[in-house]
């Protein structure tokens, strides 16, 4: 669908913009196609309203997504939300909305009951079959409350009739999409590294997952640390290079014990078990108790 967006030329004003909360995907009851059509409606309604239109999930920053939903809920100048069939995520932004005590502008169609928390708040309403006169109707409805809402003369807030409250401010910060980005791979990398080194590996675990190549016996015996590798030789050749190059090693002794299965025995000239320790795991890896490996794999 193509939007032609009006321009007042006799105001240097931009346009206020209007966030769309509604289904999107195929549901029990409505499909794809049923809520691009209403989408279309409402666009088309807010774009006569001579504002922008936009669903507050479009983000221009790949990979945040989560936060551009939560920052647009809280700074479109009005918010209209479609909460047709209850999507559990539509609900949760409109209670992200009210929360804010921000302008919103609740429809819903002709099929759906009532929510009791938001029940309070007067609703608009359209035919779920989109039948054209009940369509127009509704549309110079919503333009209305649109009108009514720009102007202020609609000020409806959830919030004071439950009382006094004071809502809480977002603060808007600007950074480099590179940095944002980042910062969003490494809060990632630190969750799953966290995850990794926490979880006992049991044998239908080394079973699942054959990619993890290198396995720590985490009890060094006579100083000697021992490495299941289940990779190919060239790999583990590799492997005992970058050894070689992050710590100085006194002794290597590698054991065959089956097809691209070897145990790696290793003596290090580091004195400290911790230092070594750290220094594995950040290569990757993996610390397992030598009771979970497989049984005709037990050093000697």
């Amino acid at each position: 669908m193509v939007i032609t967006v009006k321009t007042n030329r006799d105001e240097k004003t931009p346009l206020g913009t209007c966030g769309v909360i509604m289904p999107i995907s195929t549901n029990d009851e409505c499909d794809a196609q049923h809520w691009s059509n209403v989408k279309e409606i409402i666009f088309s309604v807010i774009v006569d309203a001579e504002m922008i239109p936009t669903m507050v999930s479009d983000s221009l920053e790949t990979g945040v997504i989560q936060k551009s939903i939560v920052q647009n809920i809280y700074t479109n100048e009005i918010v209209i939300c479609d909460v047709s069939c209850k999507n559990p995520n539509v609900m949760l932004e409109l209670g992200m909305r009210l929360a804010f005590d921000k302008p919103v502008i609740i429809v819903k169609d002709d099929k759906t009951n009532y929510s009791f928390d938001s029940s309070p708040i007067f609703h608009l309403n359209y035919p779920r079959d989109l039948r054209y006169n009940l369509i127009n109707d509704f549309r110079e409805n919503l333009l209305l409350k649109i009108a009514e809402t720009k102007s202020g003369k609609n000020e409806n807030s959830f919030l004071k009739s439950f009382g006094a409250f004071k809502v809480a401010e977002i603060s808007s910060e600007s950074a480099p999409i590179s940095d944002i980005i980042l910062d969003e791979i490494r809060g990632l990398k630190s969750a799953l590294d966290s995850v990794a080194r926490n979880r006992p590996l049991g044998r239908t675990d080394v079973a699942r997952a054959p990619t993890q190549r290198f396995r720590l016996f985490n009890q060094p015996k006579d100083e000697k640390f021992t490495i299941c590798a289940h990779c190919s030789a060239e790999n583990i050749e590799n492997f005992l290079q970058k050894i070689e190059k992050s710590m100085r090693t006194i002794s290597v002794d590698r054991q065959k014990r089956g097809p691209e299965h070897e145990h790696i025995i290793i003596r290090f000239e580091e004195p400290d078990q911790d230092i070594i320790m750290a220094k594995l795991d950040d290569m990757g890896i993996l610390q397992t108790n030598s009771t979970l490996t497989h049984p005709s794999s037990t050093p000697k």
